[in-house]
């Protein structure tokens, strides 16, 4: 065992095993639905699309790590954009996509705008142990 590896897990406030293997579960369900047809067509485009959106927006946030003012940048993504909606909208290949990011660790939640208005963000609570499993 590589030294000090049990006193990381002991100094967490979850089990990391358990946590490691609902997480894959989740996120290999919703993989498997974002996958649904067959391999070839327009579906198809769109599924790997929107697949390597989210490996995009997880590579950001990983090379961001340690720089909070980045990690604010890429762990904050706004529901009203075209680019969400895209990938992750309202549809059936971006309800699956939304389990993605939940899967992830990211969290939906209401935002205020400058005018005014109310406006849903998905964004990635980084401070957080257990959101970075």
């Amino acid at each position: 065992a590589e030294a000090g590896a049990g006193r990381l897990e002991a100094d967490l406030s979850f089990d990391l095993l358990s946590e490691f293997k609902e997480t894959f579960s989740v996120a290999s369900k919703h993989l498997a639905e974002v996958l649904v047809g067959p391999p070839a067509g327009d579906a198809y485009t769109a599924a790997i699309t929107a697949l390597n959106k989210f490996a995009e927006i997880l590579d950001r946030m990983f090379l961001a790590f340690g720089s909070d003012e980045d990690m604010a940048k890429f762990s904050c993504l706004r529901e009203g954009g075209e680019s969400f909606k895209r990938s992750f909208g309202a549809h059936r290949l971006g309800e699956a996509m939304r389990g993605m990011l939940q899967a992830a660790g990211f969290e939906r939640r209401e935002a205020g705008t400058e005018d005014g208005s109310s406006s849903a963000v998905w964004s990635f609570p980084y401070e957080k142990a257990l959101a970075r499993l």
